[in-house]
């Protein structure tokens, strides 16, 4: 596993993107069955609220 604590605040940040990334990702092909559409989008929703917050602290960490 890599060591975070030597990454910078910018770094960390596009690594949680990334993730956010990949998780919509997932959601986005499991939202295909009917079942779980409805969690799915909430999930989707929250990512996309993280990826909000996320850009403000990257531009409050410049």
């Amino acid at each position: 596993m890599e060591d975070l604590h030597s990454r910078t605040p910018h770094e960390l940040i596009d690594l949680v993107l990334i993730r956010l990334e990949l998780i919509e990702k997932t959601a986005s092909e499991m939202a295909k069955d009917e079942k779980s559409a409805g969690k799915l989008l909430a999930i989707v929703q929250e990512t996309e609220s993280i990826r909000e917050l996320l850009a403000v602290l990257r531009d409050k960490c410049r």
